[in-house]
């Protein structure tokens, strides 16, 4: 609190009217002060009420989540599937067969981890892929992630998925037999 140094000796209710307008001043002043510097938090129904303003354009519009089955049982899933449930998103699950080992540029098969030297020790980059013909190096996760980009809309059109990204299937006529000789039914 400032100090107030008074010359003169007369007029004490001036003076204690003068006293209490400064502390009452210096207090408005205090609080404003304490109020910029700590913003009340906003109650939680507060916040739904302002969803509506985060909400506007086309509300027919459903988000749809595309994930590998390598996340199934992840804790983020099943948030994802609760939210499915409630009608917010839509979830479509991808086998990520060759979806990890297929070029997303030229959709080449061939793709090979560039090695790193340290030393006399040489390793591969696992993380990392270099497409031989069209020589872009990929991010495993990125090149997946966009990979089950280009297959979701297949499916999700009832396509099936791409040719690329589904497995051979055997044609050749090779009869099964046991070990001990004898012919299968």
């Amino acid at each position: 609190m400032a100090k107030l140094c008074w010359v003169s000796k007369g007029h004490s209710k001036k003076r204690e009217y003068i006293i209490e307008w400064w502390q009452k001043k210096n207090n408005k002043l205090r609080r404003k002060k304490y109020k910029e510097e700590h913003p009340v938090p906003i109650p939680q129904p507060e916040r739904r009420k302002n969803k509506n303003r985060f909400e506007e354009g086309d509300c027919k519009k459903i988000p749809l989540v595309i994930f590998g089955d390598g996340l199934k049982n992840k804790g983020h899933v099943r948030q994802l599937k609760h939210r499915e449930g409630l009608g917010e998103l839509l979830l479509l699950d991808i086998n990520e067969y060759k979806a990890l080992k297929t070029c997303n540029s030229c959709l080449n098969q061939d793709l090979q981890n560039p090695k790193c030297r340290r030393g006399d020790d040489i390793r591969k980059i696992h993380q990392v892929l270099k497409c031989s013909t069209c020589n872009i190096f990929w991010n495993r996760d990125v090149m997946a992630a966009k990979n089950m980009l280009l297959i979701a809309p297949s499916i999700w059109n009832g396509q099936g998925r791409p040719n690329v990204f589904k497995r051979q299937i055997a044609t050749s006529n090779v009869v099964a037999s046991s070990h001990s000789g004898a012919v299968l039914a």
